[in-house]
């Protein structure tokens, strides 16, 4: 399972970050994703939503600013019996 988020610096490197995972026998996976998709500040932009892909399968999640800031738990998209507990940095 991949998770990916559009990142654009002021400095102009753009980049994608990403991050991989598996999930567990129970088919429960958990990413810590180190951006909101609101307003980061001046210094950086991010994309609308992060993009969630497993076995040929797409989703979106949306990370609330104030669940980075506080560590909250956000429910990502399921696939078929799998959930997401998501938790911000």
């Amino acid at each position: 399972m991949t998770v990916l988020l559009d990142v654009a610096p002021q400095d102009g490197k753009r980049f994608l970050y990403s991050d991989s995972i598996e999930a567990n026998a129970n088919g429960v996976y958990r990413f810590r994703l180190p951006y909101a998709n609101e307003s980061v500040g001046s210094n950086i932009r991010v994309g609308r939503q992060y993009f969630v892909r497993i076995k040929g399968q797409r989703a979106t999640v949306v990370i609330p600013e104030a669940a980075v800031l506080q560590g909250a738990r956000v429910v990502g998209p399921a696939f078929g019996n799998q959930s997401a507990p998501v938790r911000g940095r």
